[in-house]
Protein backbone atom coordinates (compact mmCIF):
# COMPACT_ATOMS: atom_id res chain seq x y z
CA UNK A 1 0.00 0.00 0.00
CA UNK A 2 1.35 3.59 -1.06
CA UNK A 3 0.01 6.24 0.87
CA UNK A 4 0.40 9.99 0.08
CA UNK A 5 -1.15 13.41 0.99
CA UNK A 6 -1.88 15.91 -2.18
CA UNK A 7 -1.56 19.64 -1.22
CA UNK A 8 -1.97 22.42 -3.31
CA UNK A 9 1.12 24.71 -3.02
CA UNK A 10 -0.11 27.71 -5.65
CA UNK A 11 -3.61 29.26 -6.40
CA UNK A 12 -4.23 27.65 -9.35
CA UNK A 13 -7.69 25.14 -9.51
CA UNK A 14 -6.48 22.04 -10.27
CA UNK A 15 -4.15 19.72 -8.80
CA UNK A 16 -3.36 16.06 -10.59
CA UNK A 17 -0.98 13.11 -10.64
CA UNK A 18 -0.25 10.00 -12.01
CA UNK A 19 1.57 7.22 -10.44
CA UNK A 20 3.14 4.79 -13.43
CA UNK A 21 5.26 2.10 -13.67
CA UNK A 22 8.92 2.03 -15.31
CA UNK A 23 7.63 1.30 -18.88
CA UNK A 24 5.41 3.97 -18.87
CA UNK A 25 2.18 2.03 -18.26
CA UNK A 26 -0.80 4.38 -16.00
CA UNK A 27 -1.32 2.34 -12.55
CA UNK A 28 -3.42 5.22 -11.20
CA UNK A 29 -4.65 8.53 -11.95
CA UNK A 30 -6.56 11.61 -10.34
CA UNK A 31 -7.37 15.36 -10.50
CA UNK A 32 -8.43 17.31 -7.47
CA UNK A 33 -10.45 20.73 -7.93
CA UNK A 34 -9.59 22.55 -4.83
CA UNK A 35 -10.13 25.73 -2.72
CA UNK A 36 -7.47 27.23 -0.66
CA UNK A 37 -5.46 24.99 1.31
CA UNK A 38 -7.37 21.80 0.76
CA UNK A 39 -5.90 18.45 0.60
CA UNK A 40 -6.39 14.87 -0.20
CA UNK A 41 -5.17 11.93 1.00
CA UNK A 42 -4.23 8.76 -1.46
CA UNK A 43 -4.09 4.95 -0.62
CA UNK A 44 -2.85 3.27 -3.79
CA UNK A 45 -2.34 -0.49 -4.11
CA UNK A 46 0.95 -0.96 -5.74
CA UNK A 47 1.86 -4.16 -5.98
CA UNK A 48 5.89 -5.21 -5.76
CA UNK A 49 8.03 -3.17 -8.20
CA UNK A 50 9.01 0.41 -8.59
CA UNK A 51 6.79 3.33 -9.67
CA UNK A 52 7.16 6.86 -10.51
CA UNK A 53 4.40 9.62 -9.64
CA UNK A 54 3.76 12.73 -12.14
CA UNK A 55 2.45 15.97 -10.63
CA UNK A 56 0.83 19.19 -12.20
CA UNK A 57 -1.26 22.40 -11.69
CA UNK A 58 -4.13 23.87 -13.98
CA UNK A 59 -6.54 26.35 -14.41
CA UNK A 60 -10.17 25.65 -14.01
CA UNK A 61 -10.60 26.43 -17.64
CA UNK A 62 -8.05 23.61 -18.49
CA UNK A 63 -10.37 20.89 -17.51
CA UNK A 64 -8.83 17.94 -16.69
CA UNK A 65 -5.83 18.27 -18.85
CA UNK A 66 -2.70 19.60 -16.47
CA UNK A 67 -1.56 22.92 -18.50
CA UNK A 68 1.96 23.36 -20.20
CA UNK A 69 1.93 26.15 -17.68
CA UNK A 70 2.36 24.22 -14.89
CA UNK A 71 5.24 21.71 -16.29
CA UNK A 72 4.67 18.39 -14.73
CA UNK A 73 7.29 17.12 -11.86
CA UNK A 74 8.51 13.29 -11.54
CA UNK A 75 8.93 11.88 -8.61
CA UNK A 76 11.83 9.93 -7.11
CA UNK A 77 11.69 5.87 -7.85
CA UNK A 78 9.15 4.55 -5.09
CA UNK A 79 10.15 1.33 -4.98
CA UNK A 80 7.43 -1.20 -3.22
CA UNK A 81 8.65 -4.22 -1.10
CA UNK A 82 8.02 -7.84 -2.19
CA UNK A 83 8.29 -9.47 1.54
CA UNK A 84 4.46 -9.68 3.16
CA UNK A 85 5.46 -11.63 6.38
CA UNK A 86 7.29 -14.69 6.94
CA UNK A 87 6.75 -17.83 9.47
CA UNK A 88 8.83 -20.88 10.88
CA UNK A 89 8.16 -24.25 9.85
CA UNK A 90 9.63 -27.91 10.61
CA UNK A 91 12.52 -29.18 9.18
CA UNK A 92 11.04 -29.86 6.01
CA UNK A 93 14.12 -31.07 3.76
CA UNK A 94 15.65 -32.99 7.18
CA UNK A 95 19.21 -31.60 7.33
CA UNK A 96 18.38 -30.79 10.99
CA UNK A 97 17.40 -27.15 10.74
CA UNK A 98 13.68 -25.78 10.84
CA UNK A 99 12.94 -23.91 7.58
CA UNK A 100 11.04 -21.12 7.27
CA UNK A 101 8.44 -19.58 4.47
CA UNK A 102 8.13 -16.22 3.18
CA UNK A 103 4.93 -14.75 1.71
CA UNK A 104 6.19 -12.34 -1.56
CA UNK A 105 4.62 -10.42 -4.29
CA UNK A 106 6.26 -10.83 -7.17
CA UNK A 107 7.37 -8.44 -10.31
CA UNK A 108 3.43 -10.41 -12.56
CA UNK A 109 1.97 -9.46 -9.67
CA UNK A 110 1.65 -13.29 -8.21
CA UNK A 111 1.75 -13.56 -4.58
CA UNK A 112 3.62 -16.51 -3.66
CA UNK A 113 5.14 -18.70 -0.67
CA UNK A 114 8.82 -19.41 -0.83
CA UNK A 115 9.88 -22.23 1.40
CA UNK A 116 12.99 -21.25 2.17
CA UNK A 117 16.31 -23.73 3.80
CA UNK A 118 16.77 -22.56 7.26
CA UNK A 119 20.36 -23.15 7.57
CA UNK A 120 21.70 -22.27 3.34
CA UNK A 121 18.91 -19.87 2.68
CA UNK A 122 18.39 -21.88 -0.73
CA UNK A 123 14.98 -21.80 -2.25
CA UNK A 124 13.06 -25.16 -1.72
CA UNK A 125 10.18 -24.85 -3.09
CA UNK A 126 7.61 -21.54 -4.78
CA UNK A 127 3.90 -22.07 -5.03
CA UNK A 128 1.66 -19.46 -6.16
CA UNK A 129 -0.72 -18.55 -3.36
CA UNK A 130 -3.11 -15.97 -5.38
CA UNK A 131 -2.39 -15.54 -9.08
CA UNK A 132 -2.98 -11.83 -9.09
CA UNK A 133 -2.22 -9.78 -5.75
CA UNK A 134 -4.00 -6.36 -7.49
CA UNK A 135 -7.39 -8.28 -6.61
CA UNK A 136 -6.73 -9.84 -3.80
CA UNK A 137 -4.13 -8.40 -1.37
CA UNK A 138 -2.08 -10.71 0.60
CA UNK A 139 -2.30 -9.97 3.90
CA UNK A 140 -0.36 -12.49 6.27
CA UNK A 141 0.97 -16.05 6.51
CA UNK A 142 0.71 -18.60 8.78
CA UNK A 143 1.79 -22.17 9.02
CA UNK A 144 -0.11 -24.90 11.07
CA UNK A 145 -1.81 -28.56 10.34
CA UNK A 146 -5.19 -28.01 8.96
CA UNK A 147 -5.62 -31.29 7.75
CA UNK A 148 -3.55 -32.98 10.55
CA UNK A 149 -1.56 -35.65 8.62
CA UNK A 150 1.69 -34.57 10.72
CA UNK A 151 2.78 -32.66 7.81
CA UNK A 152 2.70 -28.86 8.13
CA UNK A 153 0.33 -26.49 5.74
CA UNK A 154 0.50 -22.65 5.23
CA UNK A 155 -2.41 -20.23 5.55
CA UNK A 156 -1.97 -17.42 3.26
CA UNK A 157 -4.99 -14.14 3.93
CA UNK A 158 -6.07 -12.08 1.88
CA UNK A 159 -8.38 -9.34 1.27
CA UNK A 160 -10.68 -8.58 -1.69
CA UNK A 161 -11.15 -4.87 -2.01
CA UNK A 162 -13.81 -5.44 -4.54
CA UNK A 163 -16.10 -7.39 -2.32
CA UNK A 164 -14.42 -6.38 0.64
CA UNK A 165 -14.31 -9.93 2.17
CA UNK A 166 -10.95 -11.87 3.59
CA UNK A 167 -10.30 -14.70 2.28
CA UNK A 168 -7.96 -17.83 3.70
CA UNK A 169 -5.96 -19.75 1.05
CA UNK A 170 -4.30 -23.19 2.64
CA UNK A 171 -1.44 -25.60 1.06
CA UNK A 172 0.65 -28.12 2.16
CA UNK A 173 4.04 -26.90 2.90
CA UNK A 174 5.70 -30.14 1.47
CA UNK A 175 3.66 -30.29 -1.95
CA UNK A 176 2.22 -27.04 -2.47
CA UNK A 177 -1.20 -28.75 -2.84
CA UNK A 178 -4.36 -26.87 -2.04
CA UNK A 179 -6.10 -28.43 1.10
CA UNK A 180 -8.88 -25.80 1.84
CA UNK A 181 -10.18 -21.85 1.01
CA UNK A 182 -12.89 -20.03 2.40
CA UNK A 183 -13.88 -16.91 2.34
CA UNK A 184 -13.91 -15.14 5.81
CA UNK A 185 -17.25 -13.02 6.46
Amino acid sequence: MFNFRLQPTTTRDYVGFTIFDLGGATIFSDTQWYYGSEFSNYKVNLVAGTFYVKIGTGYGNDGYELSAQSPLAVSKPITVPSVIGSTNLPDLNRNGYKDMAVLRILANANAVVDTIDGFTGKLLKRVVYISDSRLIQPISLISFDLDGNGSPDIGVLGYNSTTGKHAQYVRNALTGALIKSFIIN
